[in-house]
C-alpha cells in the first residue's frame, strides 16, 4: 500500500489525532504567532499597556475580530500584508479575539498565517473599547492618542491611507 492508501485509508483516526494534538498545544506550526501555548486574555488592567508600551512610539493598530466572523475572515489578509510591509519600529499590531473556542480561533489563525499577537478578550474589555459590531480595527498614533475607530472591513486602500498618512508623521 502506498503512503497515499495508507493516508486515505486512516485518515479519520490521523485527524482526531492531530486535532487531540492540537488541543493539547503539541501540533505546532511557524505560522502562528501565538503559538505554543495558550492564547493570552487581555484584562482590562492590561489593556493600556498593550498601547502604552507594546506599542511606544509606533503606530498602533488593533482588531476585535472573531474567526467565525465574515467580514473578519475577510479583512484579516489585508492585515497581515500590511504588517508584513511595515517596520517593526514603526507598526505594531494586535488582535483581540471574541471567539470563545480556542480550537477554531488556533485553527483560523494558521490558515490565516498570523504574523501579530493575539488575545483573548474578556467582556470587561469589550466595554471599556466600546466594541460593539465586529470587526472594529482602532489605529493610534506614534503618541497613543486613537485617532481611528472603524467598524466593518475598511478597504485596503483606505487602511494604507490611513497608515501613511501616521506612519509619516514624527513622533514629537
Amino acid at each position: 500500500m502506498s503512503g497515499y492508501g495508507f493516508f486515505t485509508k486512516h485518515k479519520k483516526s490521523f485527524i482526531i489525532l492531530f486535532c487531540g494534538l492540537m488541543s493539547l498545544g503539541l501540533a505546532r506550526s511557524e505560522f502562528l504567532y501565538a503559538w505554543p501555548g495558550d492564547i493570552p486574555r487581555l484584562e482590562p488592567e492590561s489593556l493600556s499597556g498593550l498601547i502604552s508600551e507594546q506599542g511606544a512610539g509606533k503606530v498602533v493598530v488593533i482588531t476585535v475580530f472573531a474567526s467565525w466572523c465574515p467580514p473578519c475572515r475577510e479583512e484579516f489578509p489585508l492585515l497581515v500584508k500590511l504588517r508584513n510591509e511595515a517596520a517593526e519600529k514603526d507598526l505594531f499590531m494586535a488582535g483581540i479575539s471574541a471567539d470563545e473556542h480556542m480550537f477554531e480561533l488556533r485553527a483560523f489563525l494558521i490558515r490565516q498565517s498570523v504574523n501579530f499577537p493575539i488575545y483573548t478578550g474578556s467582556p470587561q474589555v469589550f466595554r471599556i473599547m466600546g466594541v460593539g459590531p465586529i470587526p472594529h480595527l482602532f489605529v493610534f498614533d506614534r503618541k497613543g492618542v486613537l485617532r481611528e475607530s472603524l467598524i466593518g472591513s475598511p478597504s485596503e486602500a483606505v487602511l494604507r491611507g490611513i497608515l501613511e498618512q501616521l506612519l509619516g508623521e514624527k513622533n514629537g
